[in-house]
Parts: C-alpha cells; structure tokens; sequence
C-alpha cells in the first residue's frame, strides 16, 4: 500500500480546451482521510506459493514467509491458480488466506466452467473466463463491491418525476455511446470503496465529451481523497450527492492523467483544476 502523497511538481496542468480552465485549490492533509489498508494479493514463485506478511505500506526488513509446495497436489485447479495468481500478480499474508482464495477459486472456475458448456451447446450467448475477483467468493464479491449507500431521507421532487414520465414516450429503442466515440478501458476500484467517485467521474467525461468531442477523464483519486470534507469515507465509500456537493465547492476536477488513480486514500498534493464551464449557447 502507498499513500498517495505530493505529486510531483504544483504547477497547474494547461487547459485541454476552452471548455476547461485552471484553477487552484487544495485541501489540506488532515481534511482528505486517513491511510487505510489495501486487501492482500498473491504471487506465484516458481513451483510453489510464497505468502507475504507486511504490507508495503509498513515494511519490514526480515518479513515472515510460509511457503507450500504442492508439487504432490493431484487437483487440476493447481496449476490454473498458479496461473492466475501470476497474470494477476497476487499476494497473501498467510497460508490461510491462500487457502481460502485458492477454494474460492476452484469454485468460481468449476461455474465458470459449467457456463462455458452451456455456451458451447448453444444455450448461452457469451462465455466466461477468471479475472481479477476470481479469488472471491461470491457472498464477499457482492459484499465489497456490489453496494451503493443510498439517504433514504431524500425524495425524488415530483416535478422531476412528471419530466421521467413525460419523456418516457420519448426513449430511443437502442442507444450505444460506442457508436458515438465514448470508448473507454474498463475501471477498476480494486479494493477500495469508490465507487461512488468512479460513478462521478465517468458522469463528467461523458459531458465533457459532449461538449468538447473528445473523452477526458477525469480523476477518481481525486474525489476520494478530499470529498471527505463533505462526509465521504474515502475508500470507506460516498455518496454521488457528497461527491458532487465537494466539486462544486473546489470549483473543478483534475485530469485523471495528472491525479492518476492508487487504490487508496492519500493527500492531494497537485494545484490546478479543470473547471468544467457550460457553453453559453446550452
């Protein structure tokens, strides 16, 4: 794990286009969050498991190693784990934990599998493979990253819900931002509950493009380390509304590519933000 810390240099980033102008703001190190642990994460050495025990974030200069040789091991799942934990460069701070992921794993690949069949025989449209979350089971995959904390103290105004239902004779059989150039790698918040932030964000580029005919992303990290000041937890989770409340105090976001994303909660170090301004004529 490694805190976000200064980022090199405070010069404010040049705007990408008239739409977009610098600013400065910052919010200070105590108002951004606290460090926070990231999850474990394994890696193959040779023929065998090697499991860590510090984190990066606290070195240690004699680290306790648990190595299991399954050499022996007559269970096909062996080397498919092997496999994935090297492609996926994972790492565990006990044997136990490797344990439970590799069970976790051999199940997921046993559905996977399953599916795949289906697929083949034609009772299926897409095929699966093991990515990153392969490791988890389900109940902790939906647990960590299926969630959305919602204030069951606001309403939906009713003048905005006569708007959805009078647009809704309106709605186009098919709408794919693809066609439209919106092309973007996939996100991933890894261990870190920021979701709400990712959400934002993308919320933002795709305006962004809209108005300026090209995709700028925008930063994440960002919007998890300082959103605190208006009650987000960092990678604890947030809220959309938190989140949008603390852009329009700071006045702007950064580009992704200047405050990149790091799994983690640190202080925002960089000056310079890109205010996103409406054209007169919308």
């Amino acid at each position: 794990t490694t805190n976000q810390g200064d980022i090199p240099g405070k010069t404010a980033p040049q705007p990408v286009d008239p739409a977009l102008s610098p600013t400065a703001k910052r919010c200070s190190g105590a108002s951004c969050g606290a460090m926070v642990s990231l999850s474990q994460e394994l890696e193959t050495v040779g023929s065998e498991w090697s499991f860590v025990g510090p984190s990066r974030q606290q070195p240690d200069s004699s680290p306790t190693v648990a190595k299991v040789n399954n050499a022996t091991s007559a269970d096909s799942g062996d080397s498919r784990f092997r496999s994935y934990m090297q492609s996926h460069h994972k790492r565990y701070y006990a044997k136990y934990r490797a344990d439970r992921r590799r069970t976790a794993f051999v199940h997921n690949l046993e559905e996977i599998n399953e599916h795949n069949q289906q697929f083949k025989a034609g009772k299926s449209r897409f095929r699966l493979a093991p990515n990153a979350f392969a490791d988890m089971p389900n109940s902790e995959y939906r647990k960590r990253l299926v969630r959305l904390k919602t204030d069951t103290h606001r309403k939906v105004r009713q003048t905005i819900a006569d708007e959805l239902v009078a647009m809704a004779g309106d709605i186009p059989e098919e709408l794919d931002w693809r066609d439209k150039g919106f092309k973007t790698e996939v996100a991933n918040q890894k261990s870190c509950g920021s979701c709400y932030a990712f959400s934002v964000g993308y919320a933002i580029a795709a305006q962004l493009m809209k108005h300026i005919g090209r995709i700028e992303l925008v930063s994440e990290q960002q919007m998890v380390d300082c959103s605190t000041t208006e009650g987000n937890l960092g990678c604890g989770g947030g809220s959309l509304r938190n989140t949008l409340k603390y852009l329009e105090q700071a006045g702007g976001v950064m580009r992704q590519v200047d405050y990149p994303y790091t799994n983690s909660v640190g202080n925002w170090g960089g000056e310079g933000l890109l205010v996103v301004k409406t054209p007169p004529s919308v």
